[in-house]
């Protein structure tokens, strides 16, 4: 390289003087080290000097070059991975640690799961009774009348829109449901999934019925309704397919009977959307009125001091009767609302013209 290399790289400054630039620098660099080399005596220079810049030019050369690196062949991965791997574990270690991932799995879930945490179904008071939201606002236990049972198949029952409710079975009524309410009291001194023992006497007498023989033939054809009937229920909370009972038998050896409410069932039962229904005042309706019990339900699932507007044609769908819009609204409905009305389940109730009727919650 001549001088002309650093004069083309260089730059002019102000007053006609020309300043190398980096670029410059570096080319005289390199050639004044090379006129070093050329008048250098042999002894000047270091012995390896020259094997030194030939192994960096092999050096360059191999990085040039398109062949494949060894260090990455598949090879020598496979031989890395084996040697950082260890020795495989046992069958029993492998079980082991299965069992203590499915059990911090099922640790970290439980909380969003709307299953029940406790043995026993305690939570509520012993006046009360309880109920899942969702079944306050169905005709699951519709409003029959006698001789108007049919059986349903898997068939898709009149519900609000944030819930979706499949029944198969005989269709159960009000009475029914005071059947079911009063098995899950008794379900509360008792852990879950397992059997209860039940004195029928201490059962109708609970219910406000007398004790005698046609009332006893009346609890068990109503405990094996609730034993046949099965729901598919779809909430935004959960989904769950189970029966309302578990098993309804008489012990041979004892002559006991017992109940058993499945685990699913209960699994219904969150805190945060069951309905908490009083008995005493329950029990306190009048004989016939299930319109009157159906809106008890219905009333308990919404919030105390809130007034509640609902257009009469839903109630008529989800309570399930099977008489006539213009007579349930004339005729069955100001009946049974004047009957909670009375009792303190509701005030300022009013039926609107507009085919809406509203009420207050005390």
């Amino acid at each position: 390289m001549t001088d002309c290399a650093a004069e083309l790289d260089a730059k002019p400054k102000k007053g006609g003087k020309m300043v190398p630039t980096k670029k410059s620098r570096i080319v005289l660099k390199m050639e004044q080290a090379a006129k070093n080399m050329a008048f250098a005596e042999p002894g000047d220079m270091p012995e390896n000097s020259m094997e030194v810049a030939n192994q960096n030019q092999d050096t360059l050369r191999k990085k040039n070059t398109t062949e494949p690196n060894k260090k990455f062949s598949a090879d020598a991965i496979i031989a890395r991975i084996e040697a950082n791997r260890g020795p495989l574990p046992t069958r029993e270690q492998a079980e082991l640690e299965f069992e203590k991932h499915a059990f911090w799995k099922k640790k970290k879930t439980a909380s969003i799961l709307p299953a029940v945490s406790e043995k026993k179904l305690d939570y509520w008071p012993d006046k009360s009774r309880s109920m899942p939201n969702p079944l306050t606002r169905c005709p699951l236990f519709a409003v029959l009348k006698p001789g108007e049972r049919r059986w349903h198949k898997d068939e898709i029952i009149a519900s609000r829109g944030d819930s979706r409710i499949i029944y198969t079975g005989e269709q159960l009524d009000q009475a029914d449901c005071d059947v079911w309410l009063q098995a899950l009291q008794f379900s509360k001194i008792q852990d879950v999934g397992e059997r209860i023992h039940i004195n029928r006497a201490m059962f109708l007498r609970e219910m406000g019925r007398p004790t005698s023989g046609s009332n006893y033939q009346w609890l068990d054809r109503a405990l094996h309704r609730l034993v046949a009937a099965t729901i598919d229920i779809h909430t935004t909370r959960y989904q769950r397919t189970l029966g309302l009972l578990d098993a309804y038998r008489r012990d041979k050896g004892t002559g006991e009977y017992w109940i058993r409410i499945s685990v699913e069932a209960l699994a219904l039962f969150d805190r945060n959307a069951t309905s908490y229904i009083d008995w005493n005042i329950r029990k306190q309706i009048g004989r016939g009125q299930q319109l009157a019990k159906w809106l008890q339900n219905y009333v308990c699932g919404h919030a105390r001091g809130q007034h509640h507007t609902i257009g009469i044609k839903s109630l008529h769908e989800w309570c399930g009767t099977t008489g006539r819009l213009r007579d349930f609204e004339g005729r069955a409905l100001p009946k049974a609302m004047k009957e909670i009305k009375r009792l303190g389940i509701i005030e300022k109730d009013k039926i609107r013209k507009d085919g809406m009727v509203t009420w207050l919650r005390p």
